[in-house]
């Protein structure tokens, strides 16, 4: 028990500094996320428009509203059909700071304990190293390519910043395999 919670605070820290890497100073961030033009006049639209934090979709589909009319229904599929399609993330209070960073290592931290208990539970069929960390590192894979790319096919966002995440994040899971790979080992 010991050795998975000191394995998986190595991964926090490795996967941490990696994520950080990668934001921060790698090329990929650069096409995965374009500046507006206008900035200025997009930010003073956003803020006199939407008066609180939450997920914005354009053009808004009433689906699932009992109240929603066939035709109200059927203008709406034209109007995505047309385009464009766009979906706002608005959160009004700007970035946490080191709130925003301290979460996430707490988020990799508890990744790294529930892959730690997965790896713990097949670990009996994982008697090396390699073996153990190529478990670890296809959670990550999967656990990326199913959700991430997932979003591009549903929910029309960009193909390239959804990709250039599942590449971050494969990397960050390489990673973090190393410690926990190293230190949860199967029972003797």
């Amino acid at each position: 028990m010991l050795r998975a919670v000191l394995a998986s605070l190595i991964a926090a820290a490795l996967m941490f500094v990696w994520g950080f890497t990668f934001w921060m100073f790698g090329p990929l961030p650069k096409v995965m996320m374009k500046p507006a033009p206008d900035e200025a006049a997009l930010l003073s639209t956003l803020r006199n428009t939407l008066t609180e934090s939450g997920v914005y979709t354009l053009p808004h589909c009433p689906n699932g509203n009992p109240d929603a009319s066939e035709a109200d229904k059927e203008a709406a599929m034209k109007r995505m059909e047309s385009g464009p399609i766009v979906a706002v993330f608005y959160h009004k209070g700007g970035h946490g700071g080191l709130t925003t960073f301290g979460l996430g290592f707490v988020h990799m931290l508890a990744s790294s304990l529930f892959a730690s208990l997965l790896l713990t539970l097949a670990s009996p069929g994982l008697k090396t190293f390699g073996a153990r960390w190529l478990f670890v590192a296809l959670l990550g894979v999967f656990a990326s390519f199913a959700i991430h790319l997932a979003m591009p096919i549903w929910m029309m966002h960009p193909w390239e910043f959804w990709l250039g995440f599942t590449a971050q994040e494969t990397v960050a899971w390489a990673l973090a395999a190393l410690p926990l790979a190293a230190l949860v080992r199967p029972r003797d």
